[in-house]
């Protein structure tokens, strides 16, 4: 980096530190740390949108405060609080925690896809109630850059709907957005990597806003989320039950048992299960759903039915390509699967040897501990009944040496029998570990979702 470079840099580093001071310089200094906050989360280069997060988040500037208490709470200087009560309630966040992390993915996309919004200043808009709504609004206009960004594929689009399918638990959060979708729950991933794995989750969102009415049985509209859970039919003592997917090891072991044909029409829709949520997150019943998407008015039910149909002729399709995809890569080396057997066999074997020694030792510890106690009741005895010529001191000493010498031989085959039960033990863990390594190559990975960018995402 050349002289003039870093001198630029220089500047425009002192250029955004004046801009976060003069800032700062408008709120209490107890709200100064959260203004550095607001700073990281601003996504632009240049703070542009740190002072309107900073009036959207913060309780109020000094200037408010003065004009709403008549300078009763602050300081000679302006810049603090002194009274208690305030200084409690002004110092905190104005929104809540989940309203915040929404707010920053808001302006984070706001900032990236800038061009889907009419109103291009973020000063335009008043509250984050309302930012939030038109980027609502904006996620249903979805770009060929946003899919290629976000993690999320278009799965169907009509004049009324958008139906996409989320590959990672951000793409999740940001487009289950003012839902109560627990895979769509911000900092958390273990719900939505627990959902996926046992099909894809598909948000339908509603483009016509429709709000809604008694005929439409739901309390809220515009987003659906869809839960499309293959399933195949295997013989129980009952009669038919059935397999779902329920981790990523599931798919190799149901793929090895079935045809392609068959594993690939475990997503067909006479055998799949599909469960339906509203934003509040109440599952409701397939005809609900239907009626939802119908809308108000004459017609609803066909209208429900012709949409129900549409998505689910396109979910069905889009798990068959996944679960085709994935038997076609299948490729099981044999020679690894007569390995995991024969250590498989060998874990058992060794398992039952190492049980078996342990009742031994255990045996013939108490057996010698036995004999030491039987040879104490004898003593006693025998110390009753000495011959004149043997001293009662002598006799214990003698017998005291005689247990101690047997304690010790105790002793040393208790660590002798130790020292090989942890060298088994080691075996044993070896194998495992051979085991679990063979078992990771043999199980393909299987899931619908990018699982390398799913992991403890926080925003």
């Amino acid at each position: 980096m050349n002289s003039e470079v870093i001198a630029l840099h220089e500047v425009g580093k002192l250029i955004l530190e004046a801009r976060i001071d003069d800032i700062k310089a408008k709120y209490p200094l107890k709200l100064h740390d959260k203004i550095d906050i607001l700073s990281e989360k601003d996504p632009s280069s240049n703070n542009k949108y740190l002072e309107w997060l900073a009036k959207q988040t913060l309780r109020a500037t000094l200037q408010e405060l003065r004009a709403n208490n008549g300078g009763n709470y602050l300081n000679p200087e302006g810049d603090d609080l002194t009274n208690d009560y305030y200084a409690r309630n002004w110092a905190n966040w104005a929104i809540n925690e989940n309203e915040k992390r929404v707010l920053f993915d808001n302006i984070d996309y706001f900032h990236n896809y800038i061009r889907k919004f009419e109103k291009r200043d973020i000063n335009q808009y008043n509250t984050w109630q309302n930012f939030n709504e038109e980027v609502e609004k904006a996620k249903l206009k979805l770009s060929r850059k946003e899919i290629k960004q976000s993690g999320v594929i278009k799965i169907f689009e009509d004049d009324d709907f958008l139906l996409l399918t989320p590959l990672t638990h951000q793409a999740a959060c940001r487009y289950g957005s003012n839902t109560k979708w627990c895979v769509s729950m911000r900092g958390y991933s273990g719900y939505f990597e627990n959902y996926f794995t046992q099909g894809p989750i598909f948000f339908l969102m509603d483009k016509r806003m429709i709000p809604p009415t008694r005929s439409m049985q739901t309390e809220d509209y515009y987003k659906l989320a869809m839960h499309y859970r293959p399933r195949w039919e295997k013989a129980g003592r009952w009669g038919p039950t059935h397999d779902y997917l329920s981790d990523n090891k599931d798919a190799g072991k149901i793929a090895n048992k079935l045809t392609k044909e068959e594993f690939v029409g475990g997503a067909d829709k006479d055998k799949a299960k599909i469960d339906f949520w509203t934003t509040s997150d109440r599952q409701v019943q397939k005809s609900v759903a239907q009626k939802y998407m119908g809308g108000p008015g004459r017609g609803q039910k066909i209208r429900g039915q012709e949409f129900m149909g549409k998505f689910e002729d396109v979910m069905e399709r889009y798990t068959k390509k996944i679960l085709s995809d994935f038997y076609d890569n299948i490729n099981v080396d044999e020679n690894q699967i007569i390995k995991l057997n024969d250590l498989k066999s060998e874990l058992k074997l060794k398992n039952n040897y190492l049980n078996d020694y342990l009742v031994y030792s255990k045996n013939q510890l108490d057996k010698m501990m036995t004999n030491v106690e039987r040879y104490k009741d004898n003593v006693s005895n025998q110390r009753e009944t000495l011959p004149p010529a043997t001293s009662p001191e002598d006799f214990d000493l003698e017998t005291t040496n005689w247990i101690d010498s047997i304690k010790t031989s105790i002793e040393e085959r208790r660590t002798s029998f130790r020292g090989k039960v942890k060298s088994m033990e080691e075996e044993i863990d070896g194998i495992k570990e051979e085991i679990s390594k063979i078992q990771k190559e043999v199980e393909l990975q299987f899931q619908f979702y990018d699982i390398e960018k799913s992991i403890q995402q926080k925003h």
